[in-house]
Parts: structure tokens; C-alpha cells; sequence
């Protein structure tokens, strides 16, 4: 449970402090005291408001097709009892939901789903997932054009001698949402062997497989979760401490080069990896169950 609920009341002329049922409120209030409801986090809270919280979670539910658009969903009552919170963070979590314009009031029906959100997992598993650049909703934004850096250490703790790689920062777009923030590192040779603005139009992993004079040997992924910090928050437009999925991956070719170093960021509510792997994948690559620490 993320939180407990306690609920004060000060009762004239006597100072008491207990817990309330929900039924005995209003007699309470009738009687002239003041009942305040007060909902406090573990100290594992984040800081942020707990019906925001409670919304991203029913939020979620939406997208992902628990609470179908059609459907009603369950009552306050329902809620508060299902995540232990007050009614009042309840109603504020649906009227934000609500002001989004997922959720409408129905009289005689409840609280019915209208729509999804812009971002769902289900909408981003071929723009993540496929190699090829998909069309229509999808864009790309540099932020910092292709300049000379050195691949941080954290991301590829094994240097390669002799390589020079160009550094290029953009963000992904489905239907004008950025989803993902990226900072890719390519050898500058074969860089400079993609046509003229190709990285504008056309996904850099699979720029890199057609222009690569060394065919890819192999790709190693590493999936890691961490809060947003300001930049991914402020790149994304997505709250700030909210969980993000971290890809770092490289691409190997023949020769054992590092010729792609990519590192991702992608919304916690988005992101969707889907990987499919023949039968004999785990007997034939041990070494990728738990590969050794140069790439």
C-alpha cells in the first residue's frame, strides 16, 4: 500500500484525535466540530500529491485496456477501499482524469472511459520495437546535431582504440508526444557514409545496418529503471521523479568494433519491448545470459 489514511477531528471544547468512519462525518460536523481529513505518505513518498499518483495509476488502467472506453468505471467507494485512500483523493485523482478528457460523468451510469491516453504502450510497439523508421505519426527531433565526444565510460566501460565517434541527441514523436530521448554514439566513418540529413528522416540503427562496411555481429541490450530527472522531465514533457526505462545498447559488427552506442530514455507509461527468440536461444548463447563486462 502506498499510503495510509488518517483522519483528525477536533470536537469542541474537547481536543480528540481518532479516526472517523465515513458515515459518521457529517453527524460529527452537524454537532459543530471540525473534522479534517488528512492523508500522509510512507516515508519512501516522493513529494509529489498522492491523488496525481493515484491518477497515473488509474490512468494506466486505461491504457492498458483494463478499463475499456465503453466501460463504467469502479465507484469512489470502490477505489478508496481498493488503495486504502480517502474518498476526497479519490475524486480529485478521477476529476483529473476527467479534465483530460478520459473519463466522463454520466448521470444514472457513473464514471464512464472516453478515451485513451496520447501515449500507450500498444500505439509505440512497432515505432519502438521495429528497425525500420515507421510513418504518419511518427518524427524525429534533433536536439544536438552530430559532433565529435568520447562515449562516457558508464556507458562503455571497454574504449575501443582508435575509433572517433560522432554524438547526435534527438528525441522520438508519436502524434506530436515525445516518447524517448536519445544520445547515440557512431563511428564517424560510417557516419559519414548515410546520405545528406538521412538522421532527420530515418532511424540511426537501421542508417547503421545498411551503411555498415562490416556486417553486425551482434547487439547487447542493458534494461534498467530510474526516475526522470529535470532534463528527461522537461525533453518529455513528463513528471519529474516519474519512472523511465533505460536501454543502453551497443551494436558489434565483425571486426568486434563498437560501431553504435545508443542510450535511451523512454516514458514509464510507453515503453514496450518486445522480443522474439528461437527455441535453441538460451542453449546456443550462454554468453548472452550473462555476457562479461567489455561488450
Amino acid at each position: 500500500m502506498l499510503a495510509r489514511h488518517v483522519t483528525l477531528w477536533i470536537e469542541r471544547p474537547c481536543h480528540i484525535a481518532g479516526p472517523i468512519r465515513s458515515r459518521n462525518r457529517e453527524h460529527l460536523a452537524g454537532k459543530g466540530a471540525i473534522v479534517v481529513a488528512l492523508d500522509y505518505m510512507t516515508k519512501r513518498d516522493s513529494g509529489i500529491p498522492l491523488y496525481v499518483r493515484l491518477a497515473d495509476v488509474l490512468r494506466h488502467k486505461i491504457a492498458e485496456g483494463v478499463w475499456p472506453v465503453g466501460s463504467c468505471v469502479p465507484t469512489l467507494e470502490e477505489l478508496s477501499s481498493q488503495h486504502g485512500l480517502a474518498r476526497t483523493t479519490v475524486r480529485r485523482a478521477i476529476g483529473n482524469l476527467i479534465d483530460e478528457g478520459l473519463l466522463k460523468s454520466a448521470r444514472g451510469r457513473g464514471t464512464v472511459v472516453i478515451d485513451v491516453p496520447n501515449l500507450t504502450k500498444n500505439q509505440l510497439h512497432s515505432t519502438i520495437n521495429e528497425i525500420s523508421s515507421p510513418t504518419g505519426d511518427f518524427q524525429i527531433k534533433i536536439i544536438s546535431p552530430a559532433h565529435p565526444a568520447i562515449i562516457p565510460f558508464e556507458i562503455l566501460a571497454a574504449h575501443p582504440d582508435n575509433e572517433e565517434y560522432l554524438l547526435l541527441k534527438k528525441v522520438h514523436i508519436h502524434k506530436g508526444n515525445a516518447f524517448v530521448l536519445m544520445h547515440i554514439y557512431i563511428v564517424r566513418s560510417i557516419f559519414e557514409r548515410f546520405p545528406f540529413e538521412a538522421e532527420k528522416e530515418r532511424k540511426l540503427a537501421q542508417l547503421v545496418y545498411e551503411y555498415s562496411p562490416s556486417k553486425i555481429k551482434n547487439i547487447r541490450q542493458i534494461i534498467t529503471v530510474e526516475p526522470a530527472d529535470t532534463v528527461i522531465s522537461s525533453t518529455l514533457n513528463y513528471g519529474f521523479s516519474a519512472p523511465v526505462a533505460k536501454v543502453i545498447r551497443h551494436f558489434v559488427d565483425a571486426r568486434g568494433r563498437v560501431v553504435y552506442c545508443g542510450v535511451f530514455w523512454y516514458r514509464g507509461d510507453g515503453f514496450i519491448m518486445d522480443m522474439k527468440l528461437p527455441g535453441n536461444w538460451l542453449a546456443e548463447n550462454q554468453q548472452a545470459v550473462a555476457p562479461d563486462n567489455k561488450y
